[in-house]
């Protein structure tokens, strides 16, 4: 049971070329989710008739009124397998899709007119927004694996009311953020239960069964842009904002901010109910995108426009954009303090296009390239020229310091034209980017030996393309490693760790790859809280600079 492997460690190293296809003229890719097989989980925004397949086969959507929303699924070679339209008299905007631990896909997002939520050819799911073509409410829709409806409903008042973030838990439990106003029933079964949101609008969590059945809610105040469910059940939701908000309902409320803060972006932990339990913000920053590790950790990349601290804690790191704004990226851990942040860019004016994190942490970024460009936010230059009249780049960034691991052009091509819109950090490592292209693009930027050309000349086409790296479990034993030992196993609310000779970073997944718990262990026997992961065989990694080892164990 306490056999021990080694795997490849989470260091800076060049990816390959994996695949890329092109999703033809459609209006947007919007989101990217993986399942826990392995498959891609595409959400998308199109209007009229179009096919998603541009090889040999079809694989047709048909819009209705205004925009519609697409879901598809790709297996890991990027391989098309179904497709499903939402369609609306009046359009349906999907904002974000997550994946249950069964692999069924939940989407949210919002609506006019009349919606069929059942996207099916041979039944209908209709629902009516409150003052019909007018104003916007929103919608929840849950499918199987394999693209056919469970079930579906929707939730609306006399104002526009908008989705924004979800979140499913181990258990499939989901929890959902929206921004609403009036008079709102969160029940969208047969009972009533009303929220008055009063005219401004307000942003509010509320957290469903696998089967849809409401469960409560909560007033959360800003509009949450990021969220995740921890195994702990500890949700932790990011959010920008300016001048002084209040997270939670009196008398639990959290208040972060005050008059002189122009824009800021804020972290919130809620307890299992919603209840907000910690918070803190960093001013003079924007733009800000955040993904949340398994541990609870946050990382942050955006644009500094000003003078900007970039640590939240009582220490200060401040740093002064060469340009009208240059892009920044910081971390904060678990407990809410600032463990790094960096800055980069010239006298321009740069923005960052989307960004994500791998398992261990290490931080992805795409960005427009205007070249000549020094991404290196270290002491040292690292230029990248674009050699077309537009083009990205791809930068990741050490978890544990915020150096440079490696940075590239996505196109080497100097007639080509490339947009990276989004990015998303499979559990194996492999970097999928989305975006926009035309003409003929090499999306190969090593070797160019892969190219997307358009269907038809002086149009734009979608892409998504998946770069492979090596980060993932070996085989092979690690000589003359500290062998630590894991007592009890099986275990049931706690595993102790002995036998370490240093504090560690860890990280817990279960046997889909899925990280369950991260954080780092003390020196000297450390006792890790497991009571909320589900009865299994989990993976305990640990890893130090030079070496990683893989522990087995059993929860009860």
């Amino acid at each position: 049971m306490l056999s021990i492997t080694t795997w490849t460690p989470a260091i800076a190293q060049t990816p390959t070329f994996g695949w890329a296809r092109s999703l033809g003229r459609i209006s947007s890719i919007v989101e990217v989710a993986e399942a826990p097989d392995g498959r891609m989980v595409v959400m998308g925004m199109f209007t009229g008739t179009r096919d998603l397949d541009l090889g040999p086969g079809v694989m047709e959507i048909v819009g209705g009124g205004g925009n519609s929303t697409f879901i598809a699924t790709t297996q890991a070679d990027g391989t098309l397998e179904w497709a499903v339209a939402l369609t609306s008299t009046s359009g349906i905007n999907g904002s974000n899709v997550a994946v249950a631990p069964d692999g069924s896909i939940i989407l949210t997002g919002s609506f006019r007119g009349t919606a069929d939520l059942d996207a099916s050819p041979t039944s209908e799911t209709p629902v009516t927004s409150s003052n019909g073509n007018s104003d916007w409410d929103v919608f929840m829709t849950k499918y199987s694996s394999d693209g056919d409806f469970v079930w579906g409903f929707s939730q609306g008042s006399a104002y526009d009311d908008l989705a924004t973030r979800i979140a499913v838990d181990g258990s499939g439990n989901i929890f959902h953020c929206q921004r609403a106003r009036g008079s709102f029933d969160m029940d969208p079964g047969p009972a009533t239960v009303t929220f008055e949101a009063g005219t401004n609008a307000t942003g509010v969590m509320s957290k469903y069964a696998a089967d849809g059945t409401f469960q409560w809610y909560q007033v959360i105040g800003p509009n949450a842009n990021t969220m995740r469910v921890l195994a702990n059940g500890n949700i932790i939701i990011g959010f920008p904002f300016g001048g002084q908000r209040t997270i939670g309902t009196a008398p639990n409320t959290i208040t972060l901010g005050d008059e002189t803060v122009s824009s800021a972006y804020g972290i919130v932990r809620l307890n299992a109910q919603g209840v907000p339990q910690q918070g803190v913000y960093v001013p003079g920053i924007q733009s800000v995108f955040a993904a949340i590790g398994a541990d609870g950790a946050v990382t942050m990349a955006g644009a500094i426009t000003d003078e900007s601290d970039l640590d939240p804690g009582p220490g200060t790191n401040i740093h002064t954009p060469n340009g009208v704004y240059d892009p920044f990226a910081l971390r904060v851990n678990a407990e809410m303090e600032g463990d790094w942040g960096v800055s980069w860019g010239d006298d321009s004016s740069d923005d960052i296009e989307s960004m994500d994190i791998d398992g261990y942490g290490n931080v992805y970024i795409v960005a427009k390239l205007y070249g000549p460009y020094d991404v290196d936010p270290g002491p040292d230059e690292y230029l990248l020229d674009n050699v077309s009249s537009t083009n990205c780049y791809l930068l990741m960034l050490n978890a544990e310091d915020g150096t440079m691991g490696f940075a590239t052009r996505l196109m080497e091509s100097e007639t080509g034209f490339l947009n990276a819109y989004g990015i998303r950090l499979a559990a194996d490592g492999t970097i999928i980017t989305y975006g926009a292209f035309r003409a003929t693009a090499p999306v190969d930027p090593w070797t160019d030996s892969f190219s997307l050309t358009v269907q038809t000349v002086q149009t734009e086409e979608i892409y998504i393309c998946a770069f492979d790296q090596a980060i993932g479990l070996g085989t092979q034993e690690a000589p003359g490693t500290t062998v630590p030992t894991l007592f009890p196993v099986p275990c049931t609310d706690r595993l102790t760790v002995t036998g370490h000779e240093q504090a560690l970073p860890y990280r817990m997944i279960d046997m889909t790859g899925r990280a369950m718990l991260e954080g780092r262990l003390s020196t000297g026997p450390s006792t890790l809280d497991v009571s909320l992961l589900p009865p299994g065989v989990y993976l305990l990694q640990l890893h130090d600079a030079q070496q990683a080892t893989v522990h087995p164990f059993m929860k009860q």
